[in-house]
C-alpha cells in the first residue's frame, strides 16, 4: 500500500507543479508593458496600458495577441481609455460590458493636439473587453482604442 500511496502522491505533486506553472504563465501574460516601448513586441491585449500603440486592430472576435509598437512608428490604433471592473463583480453580460467601456471612449479621450489635428476627423473607436470565459479567469479590464484607417506616427494622447 505504501508504494501505491507514494505513486499517487508523486502524481498529485506533478499536477500541482503544472497548475502552478500554468498560473504563473497566465499571470505573466497579464503583466503590463510600458506605455512608451522602444521596440515592437507581441503582447496579450491585457498587457496594454493607456497610451499603448498597436500596429493594427485584428478583425472582430477574440483577440489573443497584438503587436504593440512605439507611437512614433507606423500604427493604426492606440489605447486612449481604460476601465476596470471590480474583482468581485458578477459577469454582467456582453452588452453591459461594452456599454461601460464605451463610457471611456470617444474624442474626449484624445489629447489637445490630436483633437485639433486633421487626423481627429478620421478616428473611430473600438472597445475591447473581457469575454464571459476570460471574466471567469479574472479578466476585468476594458480598453478603448482609437483607430485610424490609414497608419499614423502620432501619439493621440498629446
Amino acid at each position: 500500500y505504501a508504494l501505491i500511496g507514494g505513486a499517487t502522491l508523486a502524481v498529485v505533486a506533478v499536477v500541482a507543479v503544472i497548475a502552478l506553472i500554468v498560473n504563473m504563465v497566465g499571470r505573466q501574460q497579464w503583466e503590463p508593458i510600458e506605455a512608451m516601448i522602444a521596440e515592437p513586441q507581441e503582447v496579450h491585449p491585457l498587457q496594454l496600458v493607456l497610451g499603448s500603440c498597436v500596429e493594427s486592430v485584428p478583425a472582430d472576435g477574440e483577440v489573443s495577441e497584438v503587436l504593440a509598437v512605439p507611437c512614433d512608428a507606423s500604427h493604426t490604433a492606440q489605447v486612449v481609455g481604460r476601465t476596470d471592473f471590480a474583482d468581485a463583480a458578477v459577469w454582467p453580460g456582453r452588452d453591459a460590458v461594452d456599454k461601460r467601456i464605451a463610457q471611456v471612449c470617444g474624442t474626449k479621450q484624445l489629447g489637445p493636439v490630436a483633437r485639433t489635428s486633421p487626423v481627429a476627423g478620421s478616428v473611430s473607436y473600438v472597445v475591447w473587453g473581457p469575454s464571459e470565459e476570460s471574466w471567469a479567469d479574472g479578466d476585468r479590464v476594458g480598453l478603448c482604442l482609437a483607430t485610424t484607417s490609414e497608419p499614423i506616427t502620432q501619439d493621440l494622447l498629446q
